[in-house]
């Protein structure tokens, strides 16, 4: 053996080695309880030795289908909760790019038809406990490359035996195992790699009785249970594809001011991350750090063996319940109660069946028309006849009689049914008719929250979904494209949306490889219902007074072509909206002026009361300057008596007039004081009227409420 063969066996050995490891430490396990739960969802919920042996003893073997009944309801909300996938702008994100990301997401999902992929996801998780999206690039229509979006067999991924996290960012390793045929391998990895396994009709590895075998599971079922000779296109090989992460020094964008990084993408050209460094001023620097290797073998074949072009796993969970590592569905919790009610009523009919005839006594040589084998098959006919001899008289045997509460256990475990799942008779519908409505409403909204877990991780699936999705659009999306989108009802107009389009000035529009952005899921009802409740509360709101406008109503209804109503009921100047609006905008500036107004009257009535107490200072100075006069005619007067008289009269008279005048003036300024006042008051009055809605805006008055 050559020594690039023997390092490629290496290679294949470790591989499965790897699989082995993480297959017999957990999925093997769930690979069992997955095959019980579909079993019993698909009505196969016998085990063919006891329903042999029942029906070889002549007893009923019944299946009443509980779980099918249960599930499908579940399965139903999530085709009720649909989800607005939104991107955000983080640090260097521009909000155009944001909605452009928005934009392209919602082509991606429509191309992929992505609702339904998602339901048939999580009805497997909600039969098995797991089921998983598989999101890469696929290059067969589209040279450039598109997001591709598949459903993956939950019995066909490994996950990470030592793992314990939701994300797969966290997980070390994953496997995705299936079985090819040699012809299959040729056509995907090349005829080299198949001319090595058409001759095997045995493992290369030890213990390794997985890695060849003839099964597959298919719409033939069970393969393995051919007639006839083996066809050659049976022989089947388990390819092992392993994305695992190993540490490696790799080429990063480097933001000198945040020190954020990012890895370059190993798509890009040379000129293109020069222009991306140019344009954002970054550094590039080599880190160590984890990546992805994917590593794909068959036996002990290496088929692909490089680094991964992706920077996430291509694989996308979906657990309804989980804790730590262990993944948990609904049907698992309803197996012990379903088995029970098959065998109850299977019994319950048994034992209706054998209390018809309970048998006869008759001695022997008494039976004169018939033998007894004859009484035997023919002793539950009605108006049978015995013809008896004198010698003895033939008695009917009593049957036994139905155990009491037999039908009651009936009723008891599908009362188990409806608690272990919280999938109630108020949720299906099938309330009793005299329960109030509100009452019914109440309980659906009451256990709609048992539901709340599996849909809210149904969200953390989506989140990571559209993480990835984001990272390939990032990644992959790099040249100019034109994507069309088309909408998922009749009358949808289809959009078209440029992106990274070069304008003549040089700058690219809608470049959807620079920034960050985070993801921004919204979980929705229906469309259609959702549409529906929008309309009703609307309409309520309007019918108690509230300003609805009639636009809202009507976007909020199902109307064909509603966009174009609401358009020419905008543009057209006779409706009665574009009436309000004109109304609306005339008031608008009518506030305005009264606004101006009343400012104008505030600062008139501001700057007389600034001259009211001007004026007292000036009387006020010259009260002083009086004092100061009398003071000097007082020193200078000398002792004649004559004259005192006369000063004392003189400052009497003063004193009158100074007193008359500051009587005048704190009059005048207590009368431009009320003035003021008066026009604050009056401004703010105005200004309260200014604001409050125009008169057909307001609702109408609410009635006074009764005095006790």
């Amino acid at each position: 053996m050559s020594a690039a063969r023997s390092t490629e066996v290496s290679k294949a050995r470790d591989n499965y080695d790897r699989y082995a490891y993480c297959r017999d430490n957990g999925h093997t396990a769930f690979v069992a309880k997955a095959n019980l739960c579909e079993r019993f969802y698909q009505g196969l919920q016998w085990d063919e030795k006891i329903r042999r042996r029942l029906e070889a003893a002549g007893k009923p073997v019944l299946t009443i289908n509980q779980v099918l009944a249960t599930l499908n309801f579940v399965m139903g909300e999530q085709i009720n909760n649909r989800a607005d996938i939104t991107f955000a702008p983080f640090d260097d994100g521009i909000p155009e790019t944001a909605s452009a990301l928005a934009k392209t997401y919602l082509q991606i999902a429509n191309a992929n038809r992505l609702h339904w992929k998602e339901s048939e996801m999580f009805d497997d998780g909600v039969i098995t406990s797991r089921g998983f999206l598989d999101v890469r690039m696929k290059f067969d229509r589209q040279m450039r490359g598109e997001v591709d979006v598949a459903v993956l067999n939950p019995k066909n991924v490994v996950i990470d035996s030592d793992a314990d996290k939701y994300d797969p960012d966290e997980w070390k390793e994953v496997f995705i195992t299936k079985w090819m045929t040699p012809e299959k391998i040729e056509a995907v990895y090349g005829s080299g790699k198949a001319k090595l396994l058409k001759g095997k009709d045995e493992s290369s590895f030890d213990l390794g009785y997985d890695s060849l075998d003839e099964f597959r599971e298919d719409f033939s079922g069970d393969s393995r249970n051919y007639q006839g000779d083996r066809p050659k296109d049976k022989k089947r090989f388990r390819v092992i594809e392993r994305q695992y992460r190993k540490s490696r020094l790799t080429d990063h964008f480097v933001d000198p001011v945040t020190g954020d990084t990012r890895v370059v993408p190993q798509s890009w050209s040379k000129s293109r991350v020069k222009r991306t460094q140019a344009m954002m001023g970054w550094r590039i620097r080599q880190i160590r750090k984890q990546q992805i290797r994917w590593r794909v073998t068959a036996d002990s074949v290496v088929l692909f063996d490089d680094w991964s072009p992706y920077q996430h796993f291509t694989v996308v969970p979906y657990f309804p319940f989980f804790r730590r590592g262990t993944t948990m569905g609904v049907a698992e919790h309803l197996v012990s109660v379903q088995e029970m009610i098959n065998k109850v009523g299977s019994q319950e009919i048994h034992v209706v069946n054998s209390s018809a005839n309970g048998g006869w006594k008759i001695k022997r040589g008494a039976l004169h028309n018939m033998d007894p084998d004859e009484l035997e098959q023919r002793g539950a006919e009605t108006g049978l006849v015995l013809e008896l001899t004198d010698t003895g008289d033939a008695e009917k045997i009593t049957p036994n009689q139905i155990p009491t509460g037999l039908d009651r256990l009936t009723y008891k475990l599908e009362e188990y049914v409806k608690s272990i799942s919280n999938v109630t008779d108020s949720m299906r519908g099938f309330d009793r008719e005299d329960v109030a409505a509100r009452a019914i409403k109440e309980k659906r909204a009451a256990g709609s929250t048992s539901l709340v877990k599996p849909l809210d991780n149904l969200t953390r699936t989506r989140y990571l979904l559209a993480r990835n999705i984001l990272c390939l659009i990032q990644q992959y999306y790099t040249e100019e494209r034109v994507l069309k989108i088309t909408g998922d009802r009749p009358g949808s107009k289809t959009e078209e949306i440029p992106i990274n389009q070069m304008t003549p000035e040089g700058v690219i529009v809608n470049d959807l490889t620079i920034g960050t952005y985070d993801v921004v899921v919204s979980s929705t009802r229906v469309r259609d219902s959702y549409n529906d409740t929008q309309f009703e509360e609307a309409k309520a709101l309007r019918d108690m007074g509230l300003p609805i406008p009639d636009e809202v109503l009507i976007e909020s209804s199902n109307l064909e072509r509603k966009n174009e109503i609401v358009e020419q009921m905008r543009n057209n100047p006779s409706s009665e909206l574009a009436a309000k609006r004109e109304q609306l905008e005339l008031a608008e500036l009518e506030q305005k002026v009264r606004g101006g107004a009343a400012e104008a009257e505030r600062k008139a009535a501001e700057t007389q009361l600034a001259q009211a107490r001007a004026g007292k200072t000036q009387v006020d100075a010259q009260k002083t300057q009086v004092d100061t006069e009398l003071a000097a005619m007082e020193a200078g007067s000398g002792a004649d008596p004559n004259a005192e008289v006369m000063l004392q009269r003189e400052k009497m008279l003063m004193e009158i007039e100074l007193k008359r005048q500051e009587m005048l003036m704190n009059m005048q300024l207590k009368r431009e004081e009320m003035k003021m006042n008066m026009r604050l008051k009056m401004a703010e009055a105005e200004e309260r009227l200014a604001n409050q809605p125009a008169p057909w805006e307001k609702p109408p008055a609410q009635q006074r409420p009764r005095t006790q």
